[in-house]
């Protein structure tokens, strides 16, 4: 993905967004790509021109940095970003895991996550998708997965709110146990998806997808996908739309750079 607005941005800064490290290595999707909706990498693979508003890259930034400094620190016995393979069907998936620990004979995954205290309240299936597929990447690999969790890194942490309000997260880190499916239940989850991103036509995104709620589908009106420019789902809503204010934010031409 290119972004445009980084002129606002110090050399420094602007260097580290455009010299992004991230590589899926020797695969066709990556657990992060199977697990959304097809039809955004789809556009993403076939659009040429896309840009996204580089303020957007500040916060994977920092879940970068984050990332890579905890790297230095894994603790003996514990295998840190490790990237998988395994091949579902014809299909080749690769998932990276922030960290493995060793323990009676199995393996605990763990994933950071950078993220705001508020976020806390409301819940994650993304995360549960994410660490079971990683789950069966390790199983492919000859592994036994004991448990699940994310670490959340709590990135507006307040120690005042925490005084003040028992609810409140009590620490800026929070261990979250995620739900560790059945290795039936996975697999089968593994090829629902891997035969939804190998459907033709590519299928439409759903609405979870597009974190429609009252306001819209707003991961399309905002554009965070990056292909709202050039998507047919979303450009045959906005011209059928008689509301047509709400998708006022995005320039008409589909194509155009957003």
């Amino acid at each position: 993905m290119r972004y445009h607005g980084l002129d606002a941005f110090p050399e420094a800064i602007r260097r580290a967004i455009e010299g992004d490290p991230y590589d899926r290595g020797d695969c066709d999707i990556s657990v992060t790509q199977l697990i959304d909706a097809p039809q955004i990498k789809a556009l993403q693979e076939q659009g040429e021109g896309l840009s996204t508003d580089a303020r957007r890259a500040i916060a994977p930034l920092i879940g970068q940095s984050v990332h890579a400094y905890l790297e230095r620190f894994a603790p003996d016995g514990q295998r840190s970003e490790q990237r998988l393979f395994a091949v579902q069907g014809t299909t080749r998936i690769s998932g990276q895991m922030d960290l493995q620990e060793e323990v009676g004979g199995g393996v605990l995954i763990s994933d950071y996550k950078v993220i705001s205290a508020r976020s806390l309240r409301y819940d994650k299936p993304g995360y549960v998708r994410q660490l079971n597929s990683y789950a069966w990447l390790c199983r492919a690999n000859g592994k036994r997965v004991l448990a699940l969790q994310v670490i959340a890194i709590l990135k507006d942490w307040s120690e005042r709110e925490a005084r003040k309000d028992a609810s409140y997260p009590q620490s800026p880190v929070v261990v979250i146990p995620i739900e560790l499916w059945s290795p039936k239940k996975v697999s089968a989850y593994i090829r629902r998806r891997v035969a939804l991103h190998d459907a033709t036509p590519v299928p439409e995104c759903l609405p979870e997808e597009r974190w429609t709620g009252r306001n819209g589908p707003v991961r399309c009106l905002d554009n965070w996908c990056g292909c709202a420019t050039i998507c047919p789902q979303f450009q045959k809503e906005r011209a059928k739309s008689d509301d047509s204010s709400q998708f006022s934010s995005l320039p008409a031409k589909a194509g155009a750079i957003f």
